[in-house]
């Protein structure tokens, strides 16, 4: 595994039996978003499950790094931001974080991972 930014973080699973390439489950999404919520500095947690994309680690984790300034998401931060154009799928759910609590953010998953699944499929 190699990450760029300092500190990284790893949160891991509690279930050692539990894969990479598994969806979270609710508890995994609230371990991360408890997380967020209390570090002092704006972090970024991110899951890589693909075969082609993080799934260098079988037992399931996430990652958690410190927010890289202008990023190619950066535009989220901004009302009259432009999506940059990228070679690979994203997608992403705006939240407010004064009103947004984890019965917002679990189903906000759930959502973003069903478009995820029908992309490839939208693209041919």
């Amino acid at each position: 595994m190699f990450c760029f930014a300092r500190p990284r973080l790893m949160l891991l699973t509690s279930n050692p039996l539990a894969r990479q390439y598994e969806p979270l489950h609710d508890i995994d999404v609230e371990a991360a978003w408890t997380l967020l919520n209390n570090f002092d500095n704006e972090y970024v947690a991110f899951f890589n499950c693909g075969q082609d994309a993080g799934r260098s680690r079988m037992c399931k984790h996430m990652q958690l790094m410190p927010l890289p300034k202008d990023t190619f998401a950066a535009f989220l931060d901004r009302d009259d931001g432009k999506e940059p154009n990228v070679p690979f799928y994203w997608f992403y759910r705006r939240l407010q974080p004064q009103v947004t609590t984890i019965s917002i953010v679990i189903p906000a998953y759930e959502e973003l991972c069903g478009t995820a699944t029908l992309a490839p499929a939208l693209a041919h």
